[in-house]
Parts: structure tokens; C-alpha cells; sequence
């Protein structure tokens, strides 16, 4: 690690829980390790990716830039905060320290940092340290208003079709991402009947129906728009069949009188 580079990211284990519940163990292990990566390298070229990356679980979890390197969005933004909130210490530190705070805040902001940091520490864990606690102690006293059961809920996945476990991790974090997680295995289960219906036990229809619901933020899934309308080229042919038929009733109508007689003649001949 080169001098400067900073040796931590804060990691968020139920929200990655939830993004990986649908990923074999050797899926997450490889998951975690290109992660590690781009943290010390930054966004990793095409051939560097390659090398590490080897199932299509682990590849859908990232995207490229202007530059075709892969990264992964939420850990950046997690790497770019910490970089501001860093920038914003030292800059504060040349002008002699944070700004002085109300008397009444000060037990309760700096109760945790009266402590001497350990000497090995850099400044940026130091400072994440005093941050962890205060963000336990904040958790701590909203206790009261946390459901008790279910914090940790992970669906039985066994009985889902392989073909949509990837498809159904996604639509697990969406529902997390909205603050509408799904808390039970009766809720789940419901969930997963109701897709199957809707699809008439397409796969292809069923990952379609998710990503429905994810490109609109919705918490319910529904049945596709667009999944009874005929293609365009369907309905351009019906159209032109149509018009053609008219104009054919149209001239049959209009017809030339002796022509109607010709014909009346061919099949009713006169002796």
C-alpha cells in the first residue's frame, strides 16, 4: 500500500447480505476480492477483470466507465465519501482544529473520542473509529423503534428456479434500497407465486416483470405493459391487409354496369 493510500471502506454487511443471498459462497468470495481490488487499484482494465472475474453473478455486479475499466457504484460512492470527509479533516486541522460546537453537544459528541487513539492508527482510522461508535450509540437509542423479529431475514431460496435467482437477488436489494424489505418466508413465497403467475411460468417473462418494477421504482410487480400488443410489424401488416381489403369492397361496389352485365352473362347464359 502506497503512502497516503487509505486502508479501509466501510463495509455494510446487511446490505451486501442482501445483494449476494442469491450467490454461491464461491461467487461472494470472488465478489469481495475484485472489490479489495478496485479499492487499492482503482477501476480495473478490461484484462485485469478478466482475469479475476469468472461467473456472470459476480460480473453483472459491475459496470464500465468513459474508459471501459470496471467498477462497482456503490463502492465508489462509498470511497469518494470517505475521500471528502478526509479533505474536510486536514483542511480543518490547518485552520487549527473543527470549529467550536454548542456547550450543551459537546458530552455527547466527543464522549467517545476522549480515549487516546492507538499510535499505529492513521488519522483516517482514527477517525472512522470515533465515527462507528457514535453511529452504534445512535442506533442503540432508537432500539424502541426497530422491529424486534426478522432484522436479518434471509429467504429460503431452495425451491427458486436457477434461472431467476439472479434476477430475484436484484429485485431482494430493490426492496431494501426502498426501505420495503420483505420480513417473512410466507411473504416471500407469496411474491414468488404471484411472478410465476404473472409470467405464466416464463422465466424470460419473469425477469422482465422485475426489471418492470426496478426501472420504476415500484414496490409490486405487475404484469408487462406491452405483453399482449402485437409487434409493430404485426400491427403494420393487419393495417395494410385491412386497407387493402376495403379498397377491394370499394371497387366491387363502383364497379362498370356493363362489366356487372359481362359477368351476369358468363353465368347465366342466354340461349
Amino acid at each position: 500500500m502506497s503512502i497516503g493510500q487509505d486502508p479501509a471502506f466501510l463495509f455494510y454487511a446487511q446490505d451486501f447480505l442482501t445483494g449476494c443471498d442469491c450467490m454461491t459462497d464461491e461467487e461472494v468470495g470472488q465478489y469481495i476480492r475484485i472489490l479489495c481490488l478496485q479499492h487499492q487499484k482503482g477501476h480495473l482494465c478490461e484484462r485485469d477483470f478478466n482475469r479475476k472475474c469468472s461467473f456472470d453473478a459476480v460480473r453483472e455486479k459491475f459496470v464500465q466507465d468513459e474508459n471501459g475499466n470496471y467498477y462497482n457504484v456503490r463502492l465508489q460512492k462509498e470511497i469518494d465519501k470517505r475521500g471528502k470527509d478526509s479533505d474536510a479533516s486536514r483542511e480543518n486541522g490547518k485552520l487549527g482544529g473543527r470549529p467550536a460546537k454548542p456547550k450543551d453537544n459537546l458530552n455527547e459528541t466527543y464522549r467517545f473520542s476522549k480515549t487516546k487513539p492507538k499510535d499505529n492508527l492513521t488519522e483516517i482510522e482514527n477517525e472512522n473509529e470515533n465515527e462507528i461508535r457514535i453511529e452504534n450509540k445512535k442506533n442503540i437509542a432508537k432500539k424502541s423503534d426497530v422491529p424486534k423479529l426478522n432484522q436479518n431475514f434471509a429467504p429460503d431460496v431452495s425451491e427458486i428456479a436457477q434461472e431467476l435467482r439472479i434476477s430475484i437477488g436484484e429485485w431482494l436489494e430493490h426492496r431494501h434500497e426502498i426501505k420495503k424489505p420483505i420480513k417473512t418466508q410466507k411473504q416471500f413465497s407469496k411474491f414468488y407465486a404471484e411472478l410465476l403467475r404473472l409470467a405464466n411460468s416464463d422465466f424470460a417473462v419473469a425477469k422482465s416483470i422485475i426489471d418492470q418494477s426496478i426501472a420504476n421504482n415500484w414496490e409490486g410487480i405487475f404484469a408487462l405493459k406491452l405483453a399482449n400488443k402485437p409487434p409493430p410489424q404485426q400491427q403494420k401488416q393487419s393495417i395494410e391487409e385491412k386497407n387493402a381489403e376495403t379498397f377491394k369492397r370499394i371497387l366491387e361496389k363502383h364497379k362498370n354496369p356493363k362489366e356487372k352485365q359481362n359477368e351476369t352473362r358468363e353465368i347465366y347464359p342466354i340461349n
